[in-house]
């Protein structure tokens, strides 16, 4: 597993989390969508993941989403 510490990358990686569309990513962060497409690709690629899903659940238990939502995703897959 590479590291994925980089700012831009855990934003992205959090909103995911939150349920957010690329287009809303693009939005918040104020880049476009091209580049929240970049962004998720290098974290599902650094973690060896296969999509949104997968990395939102890997965040969560790893504890890097960093919202409310979070905390109740992070009960659902302690008993999935």
């Amino acid at each position: 597993m590479r590291d994925i510490s980089a700012p831009a990358l855990i934003d992205s990686l959090n909103m995911i989390v939150m349920g957010e569309t690329n287009k809303e990513i693009a939005r918040d962060l104020d880049i476009t969508e091209a580049t929240v497409k970049v962004h998720i690709k290098t974290v599902l690629r650094k973690l060896d993941l296969s999509n949104r899903t997968q990395a939102a659940v890997w965040a969560v238990n790893k504890g890097l989403a960093t919202t409310r939502v979070s905390r109740s995703l992070h009960l659902l897959c302690r008993f999935a």
